[in-house]
């Protein structure tokens, strides 16, 4: 199937996926072998599936709550701007804990108990919504960008491993990057997701018993928005009341602690990823793990992504921060989300169209190509 590689390379690759990624120079061979050495299970495609499943699973049920509690930050701490900080604290917080923070967690408690231990640690911030306070929100907050770092990386760790393993294991002609394309296309559809149902659940709480408002900020939209006129141009900017808040943050606790046991009880340990570096110390793990990052910062690929990187950051403080205090009921927000999973789906059946069939019919223009793999990428769609 592959040709085997060197055991050099191979002892060089022992946990090759904490140091690579889609767009690492390794090779397909290189990844299998060293996988093929670290491995202490054996899965076929129906536990592989499963575990996938219910790691998606348990980041849905998760960030449903916690994306769009985010969403709410400025409505509903609008005081002294405490939503605002939280939020800027929090994702200051977790640039640096993305930066040391996954690798050194993965090899000491594992994947799995990383991703259970990160969603625990997320409970107080989630609680601390109850009655915000600074001296509690602000602390939370921090914890909870320490852990977001982590999260996010085992649960890209945990999908990589699955495309491999499932690649592994395949019958048909695969190759790893299309098997990585559909498995994070599916974790992105779940997690995007989490925008459409999220915020109907916010809305379907705090929307009853709300007296119909009637639309006088027409004059006021846009660039003539005004912020620091109270609530006399948009009632909108009212947050929800005492009950409407408890019973919302009270459900996105329980499914916090839901995500958690779920992936806790069902989610396969992988046995390999427990294994720490023999003789590294705490100080030079930390200054390489910064090392890395930057020389990875420094590749031509990762540079080409960065201004979209921006763009998003930025997208994501303007619906997050200044959208959101137009409206509470995050309609909108399923709207647009809703076109991102659907694009999501798309481009990862697109890409496996690509990957198994990548050249054009002679005569085919570039245009026509390009529909006709999107239409083919539909075609996967349909039973």
């Amino acid at each position: 199937m592959m040709d085997e590689v060197s055991v050099s390379s191979s002892e060089e690759m022992v946990n090759p996926l904490l140091s690579s990624s889609i767009n690492s120079c390794v090779s397909s061979g290189i990844l299998l072998s060293a996988l093929r050495l670290r491995d202490h299970q054996t899965m076929d495609k129906k536990r592989i599936l499963k575990n996938l499943f219910i790691l998606c699973s348990g980041f849905f049920i998760f960030f449903l709550g916690f994306t769009s509690l985010g969403n709410l930050q400025t409505t509903m701490n609008v005081a002294n701007n405490l939503g605002l900080e939280s939020q800027a604290l929090l994702f200051a917080v977790s640039m640096v804990s993305s930066l040391f923070l996954p690798e050194l967690m993965i090899r000491t408690v594992g994947c799995k108990r990383t991703v259970v231990i990160m969603i625990f640690a997320s409970v107080p911030f989630l609680a601390s919504n109850f009655k915000p306070v600074a001296n509690v929100i602000l602390p939370t907050s921090f914890l909870m960008g320490l852990a977001i770092g982590p999260l996010y990386t085992a649960g890209a760790f945990y999908t990589n491993e699955m495309a491999l393993r499932y690649l592994r294991v395949s019958t048909t002609p695969e190759t790893l990057e299309s098997v990585l394309a559909r498995f994070c296309g599916l974790l992105s559809f779940f997690m995007e997701n989490t925008q459409i149902w999220g915020n109907l659940v916010s809305y379907y709480i705090i929307t009853p018993g709300m007296a119909p408002l009637k639309n006088s900020t027409a004059s006021h939209c846009g660039i003539d928005f005004r912020l620091d006129d109270g609530n006399s141009s948009n009632p909108n900017l009212q947050p929800p009341t005492d009950d409407q808040r408890y019973i919302l943050v009270s459900v996105y606790v329980l499914v916090a602690v839901i995500a958690a046991v779920l992936v806790g009880l069902f989610l396969d340990k992988l046995e390999n990823d427990v294994k720490p570096i023999e003789g590294e110390s705490k100080c030079s793990f930390i200054v390489s793990r910064l090392l890395g990052a930057l020389r990875h910062a420094s590749r031509l690929d990762q540079i080409v992504l960065l201004p979209i990187t921006v763009f998003c950051g930025m997208e994501i403080g303007f619906y997050t921060a200044d959208f959101t205090r137009l409206d509470d009921s995050g309609g909108l927000f399923s709207v647009y989300v809703l076109v991102a999973v659907i694009a999501a789906v798309l481009v990862g059946l697109f890409l496996y169209e690509l990957e198994n069939d990548v050249k054009p019919i002679d005569g085919e223009s570039k245009c026509a190509f390009i529909v006709s793999r999107l239409l083919g990428a539909l075609r996967l769609l349909l039973p």
